[in-house]
């Protein structure tokens, strides 16, 4: 089952700006993650700006923008800092968040299995986001998207493939079906795959597990 991560309208907000201001087409997917061009860091550098002019941004968010915006990259450590905010915040909503923590220090946040209130846990969610959901998307976006494709699922398979979980003739409209079917030529849950996903855009999990 396929469900929508709580930052994936930041991420496409920050997606759309790099890709926009960068110039880049979809293009098609290849076997290895394109590192960031001269064009890309410089659209990188207009996303910070604007998100530091966004009114919700936090002081947390400010700093680590501000950060970005001299180096060119949200760190690690102030996208660890924005997950423990969010995390905690949930903690403090009542609710026990789980997340598997990937090799290059994503957060995947993983389904809450028992929910009484569906609406409740969502309005936590969102309250939980504000002042995190910005650094969160946009390291994500560093990690597997850093010339900011606007295809979600091109994004997918160059990460499939990197992997070595798909060919390197697997396409996005493959992608694309096998998501609607809800049938992979790979395990889907597993961390690697799942990762792939996750950083996509695609929340996918087993939600009897």
């Amino acid at each position: 089952m396929v469900h929508t991560i709580r930052s994936a309208a930041l991420a496409a907000l920050a997606v759309g700006a790099v890709a926009a201001t960068a110039a880049m087409s979809p293009g098609t997917a290849s076997t290895s993650a394109p590192a960031a061009d001269e064009s890309t860091e410089t659209a990188y550098s207009l996303v910070y700006k604007k998100a530091l002019r966004r009114a919700s941004v936090s002081p947390g968010e400010d700093m680590a923008l501000s950060w970005a915006l001299a180096d060119g990259r949200i760190d690690p450590k102030e996208n660890a800092q924005a997950h423990r905010r969010y995390a905690d915040c949930m903690t403090e909503s009542g609710y026990t968040p789980r997340f598997r923590e990937s090799t290059d220090g994503l957060y995947v946040e993983l389904p809450y299995l028992t929910v009484g209130d569906p609406a409740r846990l969502d309005a936590a969610v969102r309250d939980c986001s504000v002042g995190t959901a910005m650094v969160s998307a946009l390291y994500r976006i560093q990690l597997f998207n850093p010339r900011g494709l606007s295809d979600s699922r091109l994004v997918a398979v160059q990460c499939l493939a990197k992997e070595g979980l798909v060919s390197s003739t697997y396409s996005a409209e493959e992608f694309e079906r096998n998501l609607i079917a809800d049938k992979f030529p790979f395990d889907a849950t597993a961390p690697e795959a799942n990762d792939c996903l996750y950083g996509a855009g695609y929340a996918y999990f087993a939600l009897d597990k």
